[in-house]
């Protein structure tokens, strides 16, 4: 298992996370605010300065393009159907709002 961090530049970052994305579901760590828990439909968007961000794991699962705006589209990981479309969230690509992902490797077979 290895730790991809967000500190390095967010395109190559991103482009990482979808190449993983396309092979299966990816374990995410999100920046998220405190008006994430009323997060309804949409994409979640928080402004950029003059929040307190906080570290919430997700289960990231697709990603689009909403309104011309992309996407990364996650399970949240509180087990409710309260936030987002019945548990699921929409949250702004490009935005460097996802700190860290796991990438799973496997030792090849020999």
């Amino acid at each position: 298992m290895k730790t991809i961090f967000a500190k390095k530049v967010k395109n190559k970052f991103e482009r990482m996370l979808i190449r993983e994305l396309k092979k299966h579901p990816v374990a995410c760590v999100v920046n998220v605010t405190d008006d994430f828990d009323s997060y309804g439909k949409g994409v979640y968007d928080p402004p950029e300065f003059g929040q307190k961000f906080e570290r919430h794991a997700m289960l990231l699962v697709a990603n689009g393009r909403y309104k011309g705006k992309r996407f990364f589209e996650f399970q949240d990981s509180n087990g409710t159907e309260e936030i987002g479309h019945k548990g699921y969230v929409r949250i702004a690509a490009g935005r460097g709002l996802i700190a860290e992902f796991l990438k799973l490797e496997l030792p090849e077979k020999k």
